[in-house]
């Protein structure tokens, strides 16, 4: 998930699709200013990845999957025993200094 929306045309098509329902590969590549062509492999691996659906020449985003996959990439960045609110204060309290200790 995280290399799929790292990609910036393809963060712009599931936005797009989100924001405007189901598009052709020609209404979604006018809308980006992008060529068609260059958005078919896009399309392919958003829709490997479950995030789109094609029927009828129309791509639809799966809000739902997107939900989903986000969830379980955020729930895999936050730090371990944190609950997500306050991981970077106590990884910074819990961490050990760089500099040692002249104790």
């Amino acid at each position: 998930m995280a290399n799929i929306m790292m990609h910036r045309t393809r963060s712009q098509i599931i936005r797009f699709l989100i924001a405007h329902g189901p598009a052709t590969c020609h209404d979604v590549a006018a809308a980006l200013n992008v060529p068609p062509p260059s958005l078919h492999s896009h399309f392919a691996l958003l829709r490997e990845a479950g995030i789109l659906t094609l029927a009828s020449e129309r791509y639809e985003a799966e809000v739902e999957e997107i939900q989903r996959q986000h969830a379980c990439l955020a729930a895999e960045l936050q730090p371990s025993g944190t609950d997500g609110k306050n991981g970077a204060a106590e990884v910074s309290h819990n961490s050990m200094s760089q500099f040692p200790s002249e104790n």
